[in-house]
């Protein structure tokens, strides 16, 4: 169980199931809207990957570390300065790397 934005959300394995694939879809539509200079889809779908992430983190057995947090928090910043080419760089190749991609990719 998990308290979101007010809401209690409880989660089984299909619905976690769900929402990888959700993250996974996501994330992979940011990254090709970034590169192709499509920002603000681009910031849409890297928003609808935060919404499924986050479920899946408070549900994860393994803790994800503090680089996690930190890469995230370099993710957004990327996103606030409006530098959308090193944010697919990060979507794509850092984040498949760390452990939010672990839990992501297996």
């Amino acid at each position: 169980m998990l308290l979101l934005k007010g809401r209690v959300i409880r989660m089984d394995e299909s619905q976690s199931t769900v929402y990888l694939q959700r993250c996974r879809h996501h994330i992979g539509e940011a990254i090709r809207c970034f590169r192709l200079g499509m920002e603000p889809l681009g910031n849409d779908n890297l928003m609808k990957f935060a919404d499924h992430l986050l479920p899946l983190l408070a549900h994860s057995k393994n803790l994800y570390q503090q680089h996690d947090n930190q890469l995230l928090e370099t993710v957004f910043a990327a996103q606030s300065r409006g530098d959308f080419a090193y944010l697919a760089d990060l979507l794509q190749y850092e984040i498949p790397t760390s452990g939010i991609g672990d839990l992501l990719y297996g």
